[in-house]
């Protein structure tokens, strides 16, 4: 074999660096001899034994050596030695791919048409979706890491009813409950106190925000974020302690917002916020869209009717769809993003909260919320195409790559066919 050459050794000065980089034997570990060499082993087993050749003949015990530096048994060495002494007398390049790709047991199939029949009460775990198919659960866990089987979490949509702002309540918390973090080697773990985890104090906070509006050159000239405001009130201290003398204002959160507190909040800090901000060159006539809980008051309040139309100002109260969070965009997207803007500052107190909260109110960028305003509207077209339900996946359209690739509309024009079949549902007597 002093004629034949492996693809990686070309050279009789190869072949002595290989025996070179062979020659000390590996550390051997205390786990059973592995079944097979894969094939860069063998590579490099061949490679090992023709720098040990002398006149194109092994020396005696070389092949015990190499079955202990490449730690499998004499029978394996040589197998593979007297398939490469082959192929080199046949003048072929060393084959030394494995044999045995198609041994083992065979993979089960899976029965899509019997799948589709199983009631999806008996799909919640692989244990009894494999029972419903007569196969084992490890067999459906096979198919769910190939893909063939999905996972999905199907959530619990608020149903719909025939009754039917962008403004919107969301409480923050002062503490995460459970926080994620990411520590050295040897440190030692955050130490976090609450006097009940689940009586974490909290806030509520009004927000309101408009779509934002961008010039041609893609420079942001309207963020749309008109204000976040908390209900809170203020009290002088009634005792002195160690953290503040009596008579220092304290900052309180109202957790029981009503009628008359929403009223309160909206008068003095939305709307004067939303004449402050609003663009010069805009319309004036402005919708307030806001969902239908019990605090809320209705468009025929009387106190919201004075306050609709001064300064050239005309606010209308539209109610969105009751059940319906995906129609808001704060719901929809934006506090989220405020969220986790808010929980990488981990404020003390409440004061603390309040600043914080608004800072990320302030710092998420304009093209956030103008991505959620977009988001609303593939929304609304997945709903019409269901004719009105809940029954829809949210859809995902990357709308990065198709701005990247100036393809993102500014208005999203749903599909006729779905506004045809729709308009027929709602108005049967004008189907022709």
């Amino acid at each position: 074999m002093a004629s034949g050459h492996v693809e990686a050794a070309t050279s009789v000065q190869e072949a002595a660096s290989v025996q070179e980089a062979t020659s000390t034997p590996p550390i051997v570990v205390a786990h059973p001899l592995p079944p097979r060499l894969d094939l860069n082993d063998r590579r490099l087993m061949v490679q090992y034994l023709q720098g040990q050749c002398i006149l194109g003949e092994l020396d005696y015990g070389e092949i015990t050596k190499a079955a202990k530096i490449f730690c499998v048994s004499r029978q394996t060495i040589s197998k593979y030695w007297n398939m490469a002494e082959v192929d080199v007398a046949d003048c072929q390049v060393i084959n030394l791919q494995p044999q045995y790709a198609n041994c083992g047991r065979k993979p089960v199939a899976l029965d899509v048409e019997k799948m589709l029949t199983v009631p999806i009460k008996d799909r919640t775990t692989q244990r009894l979706l494999g029972k419903a198919l007569d196969v084992a659960g490890s067999t459906i866990n096979r198919h769910i890491q190939k893909g063939n089987i999905k996972p999905h979490t199907n959530p619990l949509r608020p149903g719909i009813s025939d009754g039917n702002v962008h403004i919107d309540e969301k409480w923050f918390y002062l503490k995460k409950a459970n926080l994620k973090v990411y520590l050295a080697p040897g440190e030692e773990h955050p130490y976090r106190t609450a006097q009940s985890k689940h009586q974490i104090p909290k806030g509520m906070f009004l927000a309101g925000v408009a779509r934002p509006i961008f010039n041609t050159n893609g420079v942001c000239t309207f963020d749309g974020k008109l204000g976040i405001f908390p209900f809170t009130y203020t009290e002088p201290a009634k005792r002195s302690s160690k953290n503040r003398a009596r008579g220092t204002p304290i900052t309180y959160a109202i957790q029981g917002v009503n009628k008359d507190v929403f009223r309160e909040k909206l008068m003095t800090k939305m709307l004067p916020a939303i004449r402050e901000k609003w663009p010069v060159d805009s319309a004036k006539t402005i919708i307030i869209q806001e969902d239908n809980a019990k605090p809320h008051i209705g468009a025929g309040d009387p106190q919201f009717l004075q306050e609709a139309n001064i300064d050239g100002f005309t606010f209308i109260w539209q109610p969105q769809s009751p059940q319906s969070p995906d129609l808001n965009i704060l719901d929809l997207g934006f506090f989220r993003s405020i969220q986790s803007l808010y929980e990488k500052k981990m404020p003390k107190d409440l004061d603390e909260m309040i600043t914080d909260v608004e800072e990320a109110f302030n710092e998420l960028h304009p093209k956030v919320l103008s991505n959620v305003w977009h988001s609303y509207q593939y929304v609304m077209q997945e709903i019409i195409k269901v004719k009105g339900g809940g029954n829809y996946v949210l859809p995902h359209v990357k709308k990065k790559q198709l701005e990247d690739a100036g393809n993102l509309p500014l208005q999203v024009q749903p599909d006729a066919q779905a506004i045809k079949e729709s308009m027929q549902l709602l108005y049967p007597e004008n189907e022709d």
